[in-house]
């Protein structure tokens, strides 16, 4: 069993590196933590330590009780810069380096771009949480277990603006246009379903071997 999430939290394309205060947590039936908190991180990193800020956030400096993260932690309004991740937009890679890191897309050594806020209904990239599919995976094997008596429960904040003083990312900016998230199985199949233009020509092919057959028959 397997859970991914996917995002867009700018629906006009305006704007990048939009940040993101994320909590997520699973309670049984009489409203007891299933495991632990899972909190939004990336790679143990503060946010705003690159230039530009990009991918950034460490759950563990902010949670309370970072060995054991079984504690609601502190909330959004905290305003603290590891708090939040920034959540896409332009990412610049270098290719001609082993591993191909990101660097500043300012940078010469940015051989490729790629924009992960697309605007409303697009999704260029999922989150996986590793530990999550972990307990889901237990929760589906425990004996005579009923799955109604377990709940998903996610905090998500948007929109710290990354333009602002870092010690005041409370700040929320968001628009309120229709952001999205998209919540999707990572275990499911899925099925490619064909394009009309490549049914057409399948049709076409189909008709051109029955008329060389008819032309045999007839011969």
């Amino acid at each position: 069993m397997g859970f991914v999430e996917r995002l867009h939290n700018n629906d006009t394309n305006s704007d990048q590196n939009l940040a993101i205060w994320a909590k997520l947590w699973l309670t049984d039936s009489g409203g007891g933590l299933y495991g632990r908190y899972l909190y939004l991180s990336n790679e143990m990193r503060n946010y705003g330590t690159l230039v530009p800020a990009q991918l950034n956030g460490n759950a563990t400096v902010y949670n309370p009780t970072p060995n054991n993260l079984v504690q609601p932690g502190l909330s959004a309004v905290a305003g603290l810069p590891t708090d939040y991740v920034l959540s896409g937009g332009e990412v610049c890679l270098d290719t001609d380096v082993a591993g191909n890191p990101v660097v500043s897309c300012a940078s010469a050594a940015a051989d490729e771009t790629f924009n992960h806020n697309l605007g409303a209904n697009q999704v260029a990239y999922v989150g996986e949480v590793p530990l999550l599919n972990q307990y889901l995976t237990e929760i589906a094997a425990l004996p005579n277990v009923n799955l109604a008596d377990y709940s998903m429960h996610l905090e998500l904040w948007l929109g710290c603006d990354p333009r602002i003083a870092q010690v005041t990312c409370n700040n929320l900016q968001i628009d309120n246009g229709f952001e999205q998230l998209f919540l999707a199985s990572s275990k499911a199949n899925f099925n490619n379903v064909p394009e009309p233009g490549s049914l057409a020509l399948l049709g076409l092919g189909f008709l051109g071997i029955g008329l060389q057959m008819r032309r045999r028959i007839f011969a």
